[in-house]
């Protein structure tokens, strides 16, 4: 499992037409027990969103037990595995909970000591799918894993082995994500792409011992 950390992003993309930057914040820590991850997204055109992932660690990995994302108001997503079952605020219905089991915040840092614990599962042409929450709904996420190549990051030059899940609907998303052996498998960049033209690219540009919190 990736160590605590605080990891900076500068973030460029598309909105509604407009072309946008922010910048990304992912307050990361674990104790081998627990976990906290913490993203905050501040932008100039577009509201800032926050959002928070809280659970334990076991043998699966990380187990999240509260996904929260807020921008105007906050939705969230309760994974309750004793029943087997992720339950919504939004008025969703459940979804069924299986082991291994993600929100979009977790998943990049499962996905990470995934990579670091097993890479031989990761060459190239294979496949993953790990069931996925964002505050509203639940779904099995695939992702293929492409290739290495090296990246020029606001943090510098970096070799990364990059995974894809293809969306599943024209108003789907696409999701890649680069994770770097040399910087303990973490993730250096995330890009999300909709059908209707929207992009966010979010590429690491600082790294900092994460501050304990009480």
């Amino acid at each position: 499992m990736p160590g605590s950390a605080l990891l900076s992003y500068q973030v460029s993309g598309r909105a509604r037409g407009f072309e946008l930057s922010a910048s990304a914040e992912i307050d990361w820590q674990q104790d081998g027990q627990r976990y906290q991850a913490r993203m905050v997204i501040s932008s100039f055109l577009l509201p800032g969103r926050t959002q928070t992932s809280v659970g334990e660690i076991g043998p699966d990995g990380l187990s999240p037990r509260r996904f929260s994302e807020r921008t105007r108001g906050e939705q969230a997503a309760h994974f309750q595995p004793e029943i087997g079952r992720i339950v919504f605020s939004a008025n969703s219905p459940p979804a069924p909970w299986q082991p291994g089991a993600q929100d979009r915040l977790s998943l990049p840092f499962q996905l990470s000591a995934m990579i670091a614990a097993e890479p031989a599962r990761f060459a190239p042409g294979a496949q993953v799918s790990i069931l996925t929450a964002s505050a509203r709904s639940a779904e099995p996420w695939v992702f293929a894993v492409m290739d290495s190549q090296p990246l020029d990051l606001p943090i510098g030059p970096q070799n990364a082995l990059r995974l894809r899940r293809e969306p599943r609907h024209p108003y789907d998303q696409a999701v890649e994500i680069w994770f770097a052996p040399a910087l303990g498998h973490l993730p250096v960049r995330i890009l999300l792409s909709q059908g209707n033209g929207d992009v966010f690219d979010q590429r690491l540009s600082n790294i900092k011992p994460a501050e304990r919190r009480p």
